[in-house]
C-alpha cells in the first residue's frame, strides 16, 4: 500500500511526469533526453532535446519518427509514456510533444494524486529531487 501513495505522490509532484526528465529510445538505445517541460498549447508540451550523439539528429527526422519506433521512458518514475506523439518539428532546439506522460493505473490512484497538495514550496523541493 504504501508502494501505491508513493507512486501517486510521485505522478502529483511530476505533473504525470512532464516535469521531469524523459530518455528517447529507438531499438533499445537512448539516444536523445527531454528536459524543461513548457506547456505550448492546450495538450501539448515543449520539451528541451538533448542528443546524446550527433550522429542521433539523423533518427529524428528518418522514417523511423513517421513509424512512432520512439519509445519515451520517464527517468523519475521509470515508466514508459503509452502513446506520445510530436508534430515532428525541431524549433530552437525544442520538440514539441502530446501524450508525454505517465498515467494513473486505476481510478483510486487518480484520486489520490487529485487529494496530494501541490503547494510551491513542496512542489520545488520535489523538483530539485527530479533534476
Amino acid at each position: 500500500m504504501i508502494n501505491f501513495l508513493k507512486r501517486a505522490r510521485k505522478l502529483a509532484f511530476s505533473n504525470y511526469g512532464r516535469n521531469s526528465i524523459w530518455s528517447v529510445e529507438l531499438n533499445g538505445e537512448v539516444i536523445a533526453k527531454l528536459s524543461d517541460a513548457n506547456c505550448a498549447d492546450m495538450f501539448w508540451f515543449s520539451y528541451k532535446i538533448t542528443f546524446l550523439d550527433k550522429e542521433n539528429i539523423i533518427s529524428l527526422n528518418s522514417q523511423s519518427w513517421w513509424n512512432n519506433d520512439f519509445k519515451f521512458k520517464n527517468e523519475y518514475l521509470s515508466e514508459y509514456a503509452e502513446n506520445p506523439f510530436s508534430n515532428e518539428m525541431l524549433i530552437n532546439g525544442r520538440v514539441t510533444m502530446r501524450a508525454l506522460y505517465v498515467k494513473p493505473k486505476n481510478k483510486l490512484e487518480s484520486f489520490l494524486v487529485s487529494l496530494i497538495p501541490a503547494t510551491i514550496h513542496t512542489l520545488k523541493e520535489e523538483l530539485r529531487i527530479i533534476k
